[in-house]
């Protein structure tokens, strides 16, 4: 079963991305030449004297901006994996400087979507001082059980 629908003026356009064969090729010649727009226009068989307007006016399609990311993501796929591996091994690496391999840890987080908390946020009641004192309380008592032995030192 096709993908393409014919429509009149003899071109086609592909169901699943609603991108025309002019369209299509222009996403892909954009791509691979790295965002020349003009020259991409050109190359997918716009007239070259429209091709820099042409190359505006398709930019600002929003199924023309999807595709583009579209065809990013699948280029780039598996180059970003072995980008990932080397990362890895880097920040896995003692030999590393602690700040490179903190900046990888911290890089892999952000990108994973995670947040690190960034304020602290005190739902205690509390004042200070009597904190002090529930914790003057704490090191001071003898538990058998050891519950206080992390505190005291």
């Amino acid at each position: 079963m096709s993908t393409e629908q014919p429509r009149p003026g003899g071109y086609s356009i592909d169901i699943e991305t609603g991108l025309t064969e002019l369209e299509a090729k222009f996403v892909s010649e954009f791509v691979t030449s790295g965002g020349k727009k003009a020259k991409s226009a050109i190359a997918a068989g716009y007239a070259e004297g429209g091709a820099r307007t042409r190359a505006w006016e398709l930019l600002r399609k929003p199924k023309i901006i999807e595709a583009i990311a579209r065809f990013r993501r699948g280029l780039y796929q598996h180059e970003a994996t072995a980008a990932v591996m080397v990362l890895r091994d880097m920040m896995m690496d003692e030999t590393a400087s602690a700040t490179v391999r903190k900046d990888i840890a911290f890089g892999f987080i952000d990108r994973a979507g995670d947040k690190l908390p960034t304020e602290l946020i005190l739902t205690d009641k509390r004042t200070p001082e009597e904190i002090n004192e529930k914790l003057a309380l704490l090191l001071s008592s003898s538990d058998e059980k050891g519950e206080t032995e992390p505190f005291k030192h």
